[in-house]
C-alpha cells in the first residue's frame, strides 16, 4: 500500500508538469481523409520522452498478448517491441496538427490493443486546440452507450492517468495483488465523434498512458490505423407492410442514433401527406 501511496501522488507531480507543456502547431494537415498506417515511418507522431512509446514492429516469438502489429508490420506500442514490461509514470504520444476547418462532423478511428494492469495502469486519448496550452479528455466510458463511439473507454477512472477514463485492463493474470481482467485480448476498432471540433483549424490529439512503478508485467498499449475523416451520413433502410385500406407501415431499420427521420413516399400528388417526420 505504501507504494501505491507514493505512486499516486507522484503520478499526480508528472501529470501537472506535463500539462504546462505547449505543442507547437506548425503547418495544419488539412486533406481529409487522413490516413496513417505507420508502415513508411512514425507518422509525424512524437513521443514527449523516451519513457514508454516506441514504433516498429513488433518482434515475432516475443510476446503472447500483443503479438503483431493491428494491420501491416509496424504499430505505437507501449511495453516494448518485445518482452512484457513497462515502465512507471506518465508520457503522451503527440499527433501533427489538424485543420478543421472545412468539417462539419469529423470523426476519429484507430486500431488498439490494451494489456495493462486494471485500473491502476492505462491510457486515453486527448485533444487541445490551443497549442497544447490546455488538454481535454475525448469522450468517456458512457460513449459507447449515447451512440458517440465504439470501442471506447472500458474504465471510468484509470489511476495514474489522473483518475481519468481510459482504457485498463488485461486478459492474463495477474500475480499477488496487481490487478487483472478486462484487457481487450485482440485489436479492435475504436471509433469516436468529433462534432465538439468542427471548424477548429488547430487542432492536436496526443495518446497518454500512465503506470505505477509495481505490477508492470504486463504487455502494453498500442494504436495503430488511424483514420480521421467527416461522418459519412446515415444510409436508410426500411421494411413495409401492406395493411389494406390503401394503409402501408413503415419500420425504420437503419443503424441506430439518428437525431431524426424524414420519409418521403415519392408521391407529390397527395401534398403534404407526402412527407412524414
Amino acid at each position: 500500500m505504501l507504494y501505491r501511496f507514493f505512486n499516486l501522488f507522484a503520478a499526480f507531480f508528472i501529470l501537472l508538469f506535463l500539462q504546462k507543456a505547449h505543442a507547437q502547431c506548425g503547418t495544419a494537415i488539412s486533406t481529409f481523409p487522413y490516413s496513417e498506417n505507420f508502415e513508411a515511418n512514425n507518422g509525424n507522431w512524437t513521443k514527449s520522452a523516451t519513457l514508454h512509446w516506441e514504433w516498429g514492429a513488433i518482434t515475432a516469438g516475443t510476446k503472447s498478448v500483443i503479438t503483431a502489429a493491428g494491420g501491416g508490420q509496424k504499430c505505437w506500442i507501449v511495453g516494448g517491441l518485445s518482452g512484457k514490461f513497462y515502465n512507471g509514470g506518465l508520457s503522451y504520444l503527440q499527433s501533427p496538427c489538424f485543420d478543421f476547418t472545412t468539417l462539419s462532423n469529423p470523426e476519429i478511428s484507430f486500431k488498439v490493443f490494451w494489456e495493462t494492469e486494471q485500473s491502476y495502469d492505462g491510457a486515453n486519448l486527448q485533444y487541445s486546440i490551443d497549442q497544447g496550452a490546455t488538454w481535454t479528455v475525448l469522450g468517456s466510458a458512457t460513449s459507447n452507450s449515447n451512440c458517440l463511439a465504439t470501442n471506447w473507454y472500458n474504465s471510468s477512472s484509470v489511476r495514474f492517468i489522473g483518475f481519468a477514463a481510459g482504457w485498463s485492463g488485461s486478459v492474463q493474470p495477474g500475480s499477488g495483488n496487481c490487478g487483472s481482467g478486462g484487457g481487450s485480448g485482440q485489436w479492435l476498432t475504436a471509433k469516436h465523434n468529433l462534432s465538439m471540433l468542427a471548424g477548429k483549424s488547430k487542432v492536436i490529439f496526443r495518446f497518454a498512458f500512465g503506470a505505477g512503478t509495481v505490477c508492470n508485467d504486463y504487455e502494453g498499449f498500442a494504436i495503430d490505423d488511424i483514420l480521421i475523416r467527416q461522418t459519412p451520413p446515415v444510409a436508410a433502410d426500411f421494411t413495409y407492410n401492406c395493411l389494406g385500406n390503401n394503409a402501408v407501415s413503415f419500420t425504420n431499420v437503419a443503424a441506430l442514433c439518428q437525431t431524426n427521420v424524414s420519409w418521403n413516399f415519392g408521391d407529390p400528388g397527395s401534398g403534404a401527406a407526402n412527407v412524414s417526420a
